[in-house]
């Protein structure tokens, strides 16, 4: 394995906000030794930082405080190597305690973050290292909870075993909470595990996958749940507890169940496309948890190819629908159901490596769940489960209190239209707390849609994301589990836009739940100011292009997004998908796939919302047609801008024009569907920008200027908007001109509003 030296434009380009701390983090990767109990000290003549402190903690307890607590000061550990590949980062690290060394390795899931994937991944190393050297804290960990559980792996050798004897002794007399030591180190190296786990998982789906929207856009996800159902890391859409006892009471060793149905009890994923496969978690005939992965399917059917049509009013018109079935029946593939599925499909060959690739991902999950269960004991492993339930449950009754309000607090945004000529459609919150159980009560929300953007939620769903909202604001590196869904009490009224009843059209359902989002957020402004940010472009545009003659080309259908939004601490981020996984798509892959070419892609100047923090530009992709065909658009923020908060301004509004070779301009509206369009006619797809946050007259005039020349912020709006005078021919700011500017701008009359909505929308009619 090579120890490759990342460039600096790379550790930018992962993420310009973390530049400084991922810069550290690199430096600190040169440097042997790190002591124990303390922080990690560069050494490097460039810099002088402590790291290990600054690192944000996976869950719990960072592990550098487990083996502080564990060693004293009696404990060092040193990166061998790395190696950064783009889905995976693996380190090898060497801990050395109370005389003892172990070498293993960590792994994390390459995000585009490679800081903290870095750090995710010596964490894990570290965590295995420790486990290691004090193999059999699991007895000790079993017996203080009054079990008692038998290892099932092979035990060390005679001098290992004396050695580890006289370390954990030393350990005991070192620390008399040896059991509270335990109590934090079982569970802490469960979830890291688990977290590793359903990392591998995903790099199994992005590359086994066929279809471009699950390998190329990553628009596929996975899971592990306990034995009852419960969340324990990653993220679904399907109420598996509610699922598991309507549908599959009787599952056996060598299950594989495949679902698709929202209007299924427990639901699946939130539109036909999406596929879930659940495998149950055996260890002998003993049920100890679920392994879950779903993925977004090319074509399941209906009338529209990719199964996306943009006005069905039924669900009838989506597509296949697959309600829990076995697909596997004690280790028995299912040819009858595979059969069904390669017929309802124009894509069979596609659906089906997908599929294998969904049930693929499940059986990594399984391995590393038995594997836990072998290592640690299965009565070890289901206590670490519950107490890592237990401890979501405790941290979100501590942050209930502080967030959530006693008085009730409502906020609302709007959806454009639903592709059918209505529109638009409110979204309405309000919360409230009542000693620490927290209300999300969504009346108010308009009534179901005629065309296809309704979500039918499971509560479940709500409340993993409003777990999710809150934690990865505290500390983003804390994943949410169903440990503290209990606590949230949520009212979703039947029949409206966020429960439709069956058989509602929920195709097109990415704008609501994107919208759903932002109200989220915006309601908790008033309450924790400190956590939230300006609006998103809550949307994930989506175009389909099918070509006249399949010999010319297969279908495109690729994903949109605006950017991320300013928040208290830093800009925005000119772009990519703020809360979603997916990622857009590779221009040489699509002009390989498709009969298109792409002219240009590139960030909108002064498309997001200044503020004292700006927000995040909005990407604009002409396409070229090659050849005759049809097009596609869902897409939303085109008439309502995303919100600017606390006297930022808002982003501005998405837009789509097509112009035929003969030169004739049209604008489209946001949802169009099959539109012919024929060879050299040119479109514009223009995300919309994110909002603003805070006072742009407060922002540093040289940020300002260093907008400018990177050509994010035009001069025209750095004067209007920022009160900043910059020379065109030399770039350089006029000191006299932009104090004098200021001076008059803050000394004008006019209150700063707490939300800018932007020009009229249907939140001032």
């Amino acid at each position: 394995m090579n120890k490759p030296d990342l460039s600096l434009e790379e550790l930018a380009d992962a993420n310009k906000s973390e530049f400084d701390r991922l810069f550290a983090t690199q430096m600190a990767l040169g440097t042997p030794i790190a002591t124990g109990g303390a922080a990690q000290t560069l050494t490097s003549p460039h810099l002088t930082e402590k790291v290990t402190d600054n690192a944000p903690s996976a869950v719990g307890p960072h592990i550098t405080t487990l083996l502080t607590d564990t060693y004293a000061k009696a404990w060092s550990y040193e990166i061998v190597e790395h190696n950064v590949e783009p889905g995976e980062v693996r380190v090898l690290c060497r801990l050395t305690a109370m005389g003892q060394t172990r070498m293993q390795f960590g792994t994390a899931v390459n995000d585009g973050n490679i800081g903290i994937a870095l750090q995710r991944a010596t964490d894990d190393a570290l965590a295995r290292c420790h486990a290691d050297l004090a193999p059999n804290t699991h007895a000790d960990f079993v017996s203080a909870h009054g079990h008692q559980s038998t290892p099932q792996v092979p035990g060390p050798g005679p001098t290992d075993a004396l050695r580890q004897s006289e370390h954990i002794s030393r350990v005991r007399k070192a620390n008399t909470r040896a059991g509270d030591d335990v109590e934090k180190s079982v569970p802490y190296i469960v979830e890291t595990a688990l977290r590793s786990a359903r990392g591998e998982m995903e790099i199994v789906l992005v590359r086994s996958a066929m279809s471009s929207g699950i390998r190329l856009q990553r628009d596929a996800g996975t899971m592990i749940a306990d034995a009852n159902g419960h969340l324990l890391v990653g993220h679904t859409e399907t109420d598996l507890p509610k699922m598991l006892r309507a549908s599959m009471p009787d599952l056996a060793p060598g299950d594989v169940i495949l679902h698709s149905d929202p209007y299924s009890p427990g639901g699946a994923g939130g539109h036909l496309n999406d596929w879930a496969v659940v495998t149950p978690i055996f260890l002998g005939t003993r049920l100890v948890g679920f392994s879950s992965a779903y993925g977004h399917m090319t074509d399941i059917g209906s009338e529209s190819l990719g199964s996306n049509s943009v006005t069905t009013h039924s669900i009838f018109g989506e597509g296949l629908r697959v309600p829990p079935i076995k697909l596997y029946n004690n280790g028995k593939l299912n040819h009858e159901a595979l059969a069904i599925l390669a017929s309802n499909t124009r894509a069979p060959a596609a659906n089906h490596n997908d599929l294998m690739t969904l049930v693929a991902a499940t059986k990594i999950g399984e391995a590393r769940v038995l594997e836990l269960c072998a290592r640690f004991g299965e009565q070890s492993y289901t206590r670490a489960s519950e107490i890592l339930l237990e401890q979501a449950h405790q941290v979100m009754r501590a942050i209930i209190p502080k967030y959530f309000p006693i008085e009730p607090q409502s906020f609302e945004d709007y959806v454009d239209d639903d592709g059918c000529g209505n529109g638009p459609f409110r979204l309405k919150v309000t919360i409230w707390r009542e000693e620490d159980k927290a209300y999300l009560d969504w009346t108010g929300t308009d009534a179901q849609a005629f065309g296809p953007i309704n979500l039918h939620l499971q509560e479940s769903t709500l409340q993993n994301l409003v777990s999710r909202y809150l934690l990865r604001r505290i500390d983003p590196e804390m994943e949410p589990s169903g440990g503290g869904n209990s606590l949230f009490d949520i009212t979703l009224p039947e029949g409206s836009l966020i429960n439709a009843a069956f058989p509602a059209a929920l195709g097109s359902r990415r704008h609501v739940l994107g919208r759903l989002r932002d109200v989220i957020n915006g309601v908790f402004s008033h309450s924790a100011d400190s956590l939230v940010v300006a609006a998103g472009e809550s949307n994930q545009g989506l175009l389909t292009f099918i070509p006249e003659d399949a010999t010319q080309g297969i279908a495109l259908t690729e994903t949109h997004f605006g950017a991320v939004p300013a928040r208290s601490t830093a800009d925005g981020i000119d772009g990519p998908s703020w809360e979603h996984t997916t990622k857009l798509y590779s221009v040489e892959a699509m002009e390989h796939q498709a009969p298109v070419r792409v002219d240009s892609r590139r960030c909108i100047p002064d498309s997001g919302g200044a503020g004292s923090f700006r927000g995040g530009n909005g990407v604009a992709t002409t396409y070229q047609f090659t050849a005759p065909g049809a097009l596609s658009i869902q897409d939303d923020r085109q008439t309502g801008q995303p919100w600017g908060i606390f006297g930022g301004r808002p982003g501005s509004c998405s837009e789509k024009s097509l112009t035929t070779k003969n030169g004739e301009r049209r604008t489209l509206a946001p949802k169009v569907d099959r539109l012919p369009v024929y060879s050299g006619d040119k479109l514009l797809y223009a995300g919309p920008g994110t909002g603003g946050w805070g006072d742009p007259l407060r922002r540093p005039v040289e940020a300002v200027q260093k907008d400018v020349a990177r050509g994010l912020t035009t001069i025209v709006s750095a004067k209007e908007y920022y009160g900043v005078v910059i020379d065109s021919d030399t770039g350089t700011i006029h000191v006299e001109e932009t104090e004098a500017l200021r001076r008059r701008l803050l000394g004008s009359p006019g209150k700063r509003s707490h939300f800018d909505f932007g020009k009229k929308t249907a939140t001032e009619s």
